[in-house]
Protein backbone atom coordinates (compact mmCIF):
# COMPACT_ATOMS: atom_id res chain seq x y z
CA UNK A 1 0.00 0.00 0.00
CA UNK A 2 1.60 3.09 -0.84
CA UNK A 3 2.24 5.96 1.94
CA UNK A 4 0.15 8.89 0.98
CA UNK A 5 0.57 11.04 4.16
CA UNK A 6 2.94 12.88 2.69
CA UNK A 7 0.30 14.20 0.41
CA UNK A 8 -2.23 15.09 3.15
CA UNK A 9 -0.82 18.60 3.76
CA UNK A 10 -0.67 19.34 0.06
CA UNK A 11 -4.02 18.14 -0.46
CA UNK A 12 -5.28 20.23 2.45
CA UNK A 13 -3.83 23.68 1.10
CA UNK A 14 -5.44 23.04 -2.48
CA UNK A 15 -8.56 22.27 -0.87
CA UNK A 16 -8.21 25.36 1.21
CA UNK A 17 -7.31 27.45 -2.02
CA UNK A 18 -10.31 25.83 -4.07
CA UNK A 19 -12.67 26.58 -0.74
CA UNK A 20 -11.27 30.23 -0.78
CA UNK A 21 -11.29 30.94 -4.69
CA UNK A 22 -14.76 29.70 -4.64
CA UNK A 23 -15.83 31.81 -1.77
CA UNK A 24 -14.31 34.69 -3.18
CA UNK A 25 -16.80 34.95 -6.30
CA UNK A 26 -19.44 35.04 -3.28
CA UNK A 27 -18.37 37.17 -0.92
CA UNK A 28 -16.07 39.61 -2.42
CA UNK A 29 -16.72 42.56 -4.66
CA UNK A 30 -16.11 42.22 -8.53
CA UNK A 31 -12.86 44.59 -9.04
CA UNK A 32 -13.63 46.28 -12.80
CA UNK A 33 -10.02 47.41 -13.33
CA UNK A 34 -6.63 46.00 -11.81
CA UNK A 35 -4.12 48.22 -11.41
CA UNK A 36 -1.11 46.09 -11.93
CA UNK A 37 -2.10 44.70 -15.47
CA UNK A 38 -3.47 48.67 -16.42
CA UNK A 39 -6.91 46.63 -17.53
CA UNK A 40 -10.23 46.43 -17.12
CA UNK A 41 -11.29 42.89 -15.39
CA UNK A 42 -14.48 40.66 -16.92
CA UNK A 43 -17.59 41.50 -14.89
CA UNK A 44 -20.33 38.92 -13.88
CA UNK A 45 -21.14 37.31 -17.54
CA UNK A 46 -24.48 38.27 -18.43
CA UNK A 47 -26.85 35.15 -19.35
CA UNK A 48 -28.70 35.18 -22.48
CA UNK A 49 -30.16 32.40 -25.41
CA UNK A 50 -27.74 35.08 -27.66
CA UNK A 51 -24.73 35.10 -25.50
CA UNK A 52 -25.06 31.37 -24.76
CA UNK A 53 -25.54 30.23 -28.47
CA UNK A 54 -23.31 32.24 -29.75
CA UNK A 55 -20.50 30.82 -27.26
CA UNK A 56 -19.60 34.66 -25.59
CA UNK A 57 -21.09 33.15 -22.33
CA UNK A 58 -18.76 30.43 -21.88
CA UNK A 59 -15.80 32.69 -23.06
CA UNK A 60 -17.01 35.08 -20.61
CA UNK A 61 -17.35 33.14 -17.73
CA UNK A 62 -13.37 31.42 -18.29
CA UNK A 63 -12.19 35.13 -18.38
CA UNK A 64 -14.25 35.69 -15.34
CA UNK A 65 -13.18 33.32 -13.40
CA UNK A 66 -9.62 34.01 -14.29
CA UNK A 67 -10.15 38.03 -13.38
CA UNK A 68 -11.86 37.36 -9.85
CA UNK A 69 -10.03 34.85 -8.50
CA UNK A 70 -8.82 35.69 -4.90
CA UNK A 71 -5.52 37.11 -4.47
CA UNK A 72 -4.76 37.90 -7.86
CA UNK A 73 -2.74 40.58 -8.11
CA UNK A 74 -0.24 38.03 -5.91
CA UNK A 75 -0.79 35.30 -8.82
CA UNK A 76 -0.17 37.59 -11.60
CA UNK A 77 2.88 39.15 -9.77
CA UNK A 78 4.51 36.13 -9.00
CA UNK A 79 4.11 34.57 -12.26
CA UNK A 80 5.40 37.93 -14.04
CA UNK A 81 8.81 37.60 -11.81
CA UNK A 82 9.24 33.82 -13.01
CA UNK A 83 8.53 34.52 -16.83
CA UNK A 84 10.67 37.28 -16.84
CA UNK A 85 13.50 35.45 -14.91
CA UNK A 86 13.04 32.65 -17.71
CA UNK A 87 13.62 35.90 -20.20
CA UNK A 88 10.54 35.41 -21.82
CA UNK A 89 8.94 38.87 -23.76
CA UNK A 90 5.66 38.02 -23.77
CA UNK A 91 3.59 37.50 -20.40
CA UNK A 92 -0.01 36.97 -20.13
CA UNK A 93 -1.02 38.82 -23.22
CA UNK A 94 1.64 41.80 -22.48
CA UNK A 95 4.99 42.36 -24.05
CA UNK A 96 7.89 43.72 -21.95
CA UNK A 97 9.75 46.54 -23.23
CA UNK A 98 12.86 48.47 -23.02
CA UNK A 99 13.11 50.33 -19.66
CA UNK A 100 10.56 47.97 -18.03
CA UNK A 101 7.34 48.83 -19.70
CA UNK A 102 4.52 46.67 -20.65
CA UNK A 103 2.46 46.97 -23.98
CA UNK A 104 -0.97 45.36 -24.68
CA UNK A 105 -0.01 42.39 -26.99
CA UNK A 106 -2.76 43.26 -29.82
CA UNK A 107 -2.04 41.67 -33.29
CA UNK A 108 -3.87 41.94 -37.20
CA UNK A 109 -5.50 39.11 -36.21
CA UNK A 110 -6.71 40.11 -32.65
CA UNK A 111 -7.65 43.90 -33.54
CA UNK A 112 -11.26 44.72 -33.04
CA UNK A 113 -11.90 45.70 -36.81
CA UNK A 114 -15.31 45.48 -36.67
CA UNK A 115 -15.79 47.92 -33.40
CA UNK A 116 -13.58 50.09 -35.25
CA UNK A 117 -16.08 50.70 -37.93
CA UNK A 118 -18.92 50.43 -35.02
CA UNK A 119 -16.96 53.60 -33.02
CA UNK A 120 -17.05 55.77 -36.35
CA UNK A 121 -20.56 54.90 -36.69
CA UNK A 122 -20.98 56.70 -33.18
CA UNK A 123 -18.86 59.70 -34.36
CA UNK A 124 -20.96 59.88 -37.53
CA UNK A 125 -23.91 59.58 -35.37
CA UNK A 126 -22.66 62.41 -33.53
CA UNK A 127 -21.84 64.52 -36.51
CA UNK A 128 -25.58 63.78 -37.67
CA UNK A 129 -27.17 65.10 -34.44
CA UNK A 130 -25.16 68.30 -34.73
CA UNK A 131 -26.74 69.61 -38.12
CA UNK A 132 -24.01 68.82 -40.45
CA UNK A 133 -21.47 71.15 -38.70
CA UNK A 134 -17.86 70.89 -38.54
CA UNK A 135 -17.03 67.96 -35.95
CA UNK A 136 -13.62 67.38 -34.91
CA UNK A 137 -12.36 64.02 -33.07
CA UNK A 138 -8.93 63.04 -32.00
CA UNK A 139 -7.87 59.46 -32.40
CA UNK A 140 -5.43 58.20 -30.00
CA UNK A 141 -2.85 56.09 -31.11
CA UNK A 142 -1.65 53.08 -28.69
CA UNK A 143 1.15 53.21 -26.34
CA UNK A 144 3.14 50.53 -28.15
CA UNK A 145 2.18 53.13 -31.36
CA UNK A 146 3.83 55.81 -30.32
CA UNK A 147 6.46 53.76 -28.35
CA UNK A 148 7.48 51.37 -31.01
CA UNK A 149 11.04 51.29 -30.61
CA UNK A 150 10.45 50.05 -27.07
CA UNK A 151 8.37 47.21 -27.91
CA UNK A 152 11.06 43.45 -28.19
CA UNK A 153 12.73 42.69 -31.77
CA UNK A 154 10.29 41.66 -34.00
CA UNK A 155 7.40 42.10 -31.86
CA UNK A 156 4.18 41.09 -33.78
CA UNK A 157 1.79 44.10 -33.48
CA UNK A 158 -1.40 45.64 -35.88
CA UNK A 159 -1.05 47.98 -38.26
CA UNK A 160 -2.00 51.40 -36.76
CA UNK A 161 -2.05 53.21 -40.41
CA UNK A 162 -4.43 50.79 -41.76
CA UNK A 163 -6.52 51.31 -39.08
CA UNK A 164 -6.61 54.69 -39.57
CA UNK A 165 -7.16 54.48 -42.92
CA UNK A 166 -10.12 52.10 -42.68
CA UNK A 167 -11.78 54.85 -39.98
CA UNK A 168 -11.26 57.34 -42.28
CA UNK A 169 -13.24 55.26 -44.50
CA UNK A 170 -15.46 54.90 -42.50
CA UNK A 171 -15.93 58.66 -41.25
CA UNK A 172 -16.59 59.70 -44.60
CA UNK A 173 -14.61 62.79 -43.55
CA UNK A 174 -10.89 64.42 -43.78
CA UNK A 175 -9.02 62.51 -41.39
CA UNK A 176 -5.74 64.67 -40.66
CA UNK A 177 -2.44 62.85 -39.70
CA UNK A 178 -0.78 64.04 -36.87
CA UNK A 179 2.69 62.96 -38.43
CA UNK A 180 1.74 65.22 -41.11
CA UNK A 181 1.27 68.37 -39.20
CA UNK A 182 4.32 67.35 -37.76
CA UNK A 183 6.40 67.16 -40.66
CA UNK A 184 5.05 70.57 -41.73
CA UNK A 185 6.70 72.10 -38.66
CA UNK A 186 9.90 70.27 -39.05
CA UNK A 187 9.25 67.80 -35.97
CA UNK A 188 8.72 64.68 -37.39
CA UNK A 189 11.57 63.16 -35.65
CA UNK A 190 9.96 63.46 -32.23
CA UNK A 191 7.14 62.25 -33.29
CA UNK A 192 7.48 59.35 -31.01
CA UNK A 193 8.76 60.82 -27.99
CA UNK A 194 6.96 61.40 -24.99
CA UNK A 195 6.41 64.72 -24.79
CA UNK A 196 7.90 65.12 -21.41
CA UNK A 197 11.29 64.73 -22.80
CA UNK A 198 11.07 67.10 -25.20
CA UNK A 199 12.96 70.64 -25.37
CA UNK A 200 11.23 73.67 -24.99
CA UNK A 201 11.63 74.28 -28.47
CA UNK A 202 10.72 70.64 -29.96
CA UNK A 203 7.31 71.16 -26.95
CA UNK A 204 7.01 74.39 -29.20
CA UNK A 205 6.75 72.93 -32.88
CA UNK A 206 4.33 70.21 -31.75
CA UNK A 207 1.86 73.08 -30.37
CA UNK A 208 2.47 74.43 -32.92
CA UNK A 209 1.34 71.31 -35.62
CA UNK A 210 -1.68 71.49 -33.43
CA UNK A 211 -2.73 75.04 -33.46
CA UNK A 212 -2.17 75.18 -37.40
CA UNK A 213 -3.46 71.51 -38.77
CA UNK A 214 -5.78 72.60 -40.20
CA UNK A 215 -4.49 75.92 -40.78
CA UNK A 216 -6.73 78.53 -39.19
CA UNK A 217 -7.26 82.17 -40.88
CA UNK A 218 -5.94 83.34 -37.75
CA UNK A 219 -3.09 82.27 -35.38
CA UNK A 220 -2.53 83.84 -31.86
CA UNK A 221 0.69 83.50 -30.59
CA UNK A 222 1.18 84.67 -26.95
CA UNK A 223 5.46 84.51 -26.06
CA UNK A 224 6.00 81.53 -28.43
CA UNK A 225 9.62 81.57 -27.96
CA UNK A 226 9.93 81.88 -23.80
CA UNK A 227 12.55 79.26 -21.95
CA UNK A 228 13.61 78.48 -25.85
CA UNK A 229 16.92 78.30 -26.75
CA UNK A 230 18.62 80.04 -29.90
CA UNK A 231 18.44 77.65 -32.31
CA UNK A 232 14.87 76.96 -31.40
CA UNK A 233 14.04 80.15 -31.50
CA UNK A 234 15.38 80.70 -35.15
CA UNK A 235 13.86 77.21 -36.35
CA UNK A 236 10.56 78.05 -34.51
CA UNK A 237 10.06 81.57 -35.91
CA UNK A 238 11.38 80.18 -39.54
CA UNK A 239 8.50 77.56 -39.59
CA UNK A 240 5.40 80.40 -38.31
CA UNK A 241 6.84 82.22 -41.23
CA UNK A 242 6.68 79.31 -43.56
CA UNK A 243 3.36 78.10 -42.47
CA UNK A 244 1.89 81.98 -43.08
CA UNK A 245 3.45 82.18 -46.70
CA UNK A 246 2.00 79.17 -47.32
CA UNK A 247 -1.51 79.42 -45.72
CA UNK A 248 -1.71 83.09 -46.04
CA UNK A 249 -2.82 83.19 -42.50
CA UNK A 250 -3.08 85.98 -40.42
CA UNK A 251 -0.68 86.07 -37.18
CA UNK A 252 -1.31 87.91 -34.06
CA UNK A 253 2.15 87.67 -31.71
CA UNK A 254 2.23 88.99 -28.45
CA UNK A 255 5.97 89.25 -27.03
CA UNK A 256 7.93 91.20 -24.78
CA UNK A 257 10.92 90.49 -27.90
CA UNK A 258 11.65 93.94 -29.67
CA UNK A 259 13.84 92.02 -32.06
CA UNK A 260 10.55 89.97 -33.31
CA UNK A 261 9.02 92.99 -33.89
CA UNK A 262 11.35 94.65 -36.10
CA UNK A 263 12.44 91.56 -37.79
CA UNK A 264 9.33 89.86 -38.76
CA UNK A 265 6.24 92.15 -37.85
CA UNK A 266 4.22 93.88 -40.73
CA UNK A 267 1.91 96.09 -37.98
CA UNK A 268 3.02 96.75 -34.70
CA UNK A 269 0.82 97.84 -31.77
CA UNK A 270 2.62 99.55 -28.18
CA UNK A 271 0.67 98.23 -25.28
CA UNK A 272 0.94 100.33 -22.03
CA UNK A 273 -1.95 99.32 -20.52
CA UNK A 274 -3.58 100.95 -23.19
CA UNK A 275 -2.71 101.81 -27.00
CA UNK A 276 0.53 103.88 -27.01
CA UNK A 277 0.84 103.99 -31.04
CA UNK A 278 0.82 101.70 -33.82
CA UNK A 279 2.16 101.28 -37.20
CA UNK A 280 4.78 99.77 -39.15
CA UNK A 281 7.65 98.56 -36.90
CA UNK A 282 10.44 101.28 -37.62
CA UNK A 283 7.83 103.95 -37.42
CA UNK A 284 6.49 103.16 -34.09
CA UNK A 285 10.19 102.41 -32.83
CA UNK A 286 10.83 106.02 -34.02
CA UNK A 287 8.11 107.46 -31.85
CA UNK A 288 8.42 109.28 -28.34
CA UNK A 289 5.45 107.11 -27.10
CA UNK A 290 8.28 104.32 -27.60
CA UNK A 291 11.45 105.85 -26.38
CA UNK A 292 9.32 107.19 -22.89
CA UNK A 293 8.67 103.51 -22.11
CA UNK A 294 12.15 101.82 -23.09
CA UNK A 295 14.24 104.63 -22.36
CA UNK A 296 16.83 104.06 -25.17
CA UNK A 297 14.17 104.00 -27.84
CA UNK A 298 16.48 101.55 -29.23
CA UNK A 299 14.94 97.90 -28.78
CA UNK A 300 16.79 94.68 -27.14
CA UNK A 301 20.89 94.17 -28.67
Amino acid sequence: MKNTKGLAPLIAISVILLALSVGSFFLTPDRAFSENENRYLQLTPKLSWDNILSGKFMKDTENYTSDQIIFRDFWTASRSVLQRAEGKEDISGAYLGADGRYFTKVTDDSFDWAGLNKNAGYIRSLFDANGGKSCTALIVPSPAGVLRDKLPANAPYYDEDAAFAQLGDALGGTLLDSREALAAVEAESIARHPLGRCSGGETQRVLLALATHPAPDLLVLDEPVSGVDQNGLQLFLDTVMHLKEKHHMAILLVSHDLRLGRQYADHVVLLDKTVLTQGKPEDVFATPEFAAVFGTGKEEA
